[in-house]
């Protein structure tokens, strides 16, 4: 009990003496303003800290590959055979270089008009011919091409190159089935007119 006593004691009187050393000891003139200290250690804990994303923004090209495990849009991929037979990533380099070549096509023509002491600013975009890679081509789809097929369910009775040939969206001579539906969807409206016509005289 005596020598823990002792040794309690003697370590009470060096915390008593190491404390009034540090009472005493002049203290050192600061370096600069302590507001200065905390901008800094602001500044520092804004762009370090583990849980921010960082402020620089850093805008990718159209033509880099995309993340690996990123399954968002590929412009073209599904509408043009650029998407089969090949990996993703040669997929989406094929299918990016396609669009952007088919964006560089197109002209626009800028022009300014005044009408009525208003400026008006005309952007007018010229159609021109494109070179599209159709998906569903007059020859058939790919051999084991397990997907959509429109108008499938309504044809029976034929082998599956002999129904992918005699679909709608196949036959067709047009640049797109859009192209397509949309020249039909015209003519139909013209023989529509011209029959209203005849009706009425």
């Amino acid at each position: 009990m005596t020598l823990f006593c002792n040794t309690t004691q003697r370590r009470k009187d060096a915390k008593n003496e190491l404390r009034r050393i540090a009472a005493t000891t002049p203290q050192l003139p600061p370096i600069c303003r302590n507001e200065d200290v905390l901008q800094v250690l602001y500044n520092y804990n804004y762009k370090h800290h583990p849980n921010r994303l960082g402020s620089v923004i850093i805008e990718r090209s159209l033509l880099d590959p995309p993340i690996p495990g990123w399954t968002g849009f590929v412009p073209r991929a599904k509408v043009t055979e650029l998407g089969h037979g090949v990996r993703y990533r040669v997929m989406a380099k094929n299918c990016f270089q396609d669009f952007k070549n088919l964006v560089d096509r197109i002209p626009y023509n800028s022009s300014i008009s005044v009408h009525r002491g208003e400026t008006h600013e005309m952007i007018e975009v010229r159609k021109i011919p494109h070179a599209y890679q159709r998906f569903y081509r007059p020859e058939g789809m790919m051999p084991k091409y397990t997907g959509h097929i429109p108008h499938k369910h309504l044809i029976a009775g034929k082998t599956f190159g002999n129904l992918c040939r005699s679909s709608s969206v196949c036959t067709h001579t047009e640049d797109s089935y859009g192209a397509y539906l949309t020249k039909k969807q015209n003519a139909l409206v013209k023989h529509q007119q011209t029959m209203k016509y005849d009706v009425n005289n």
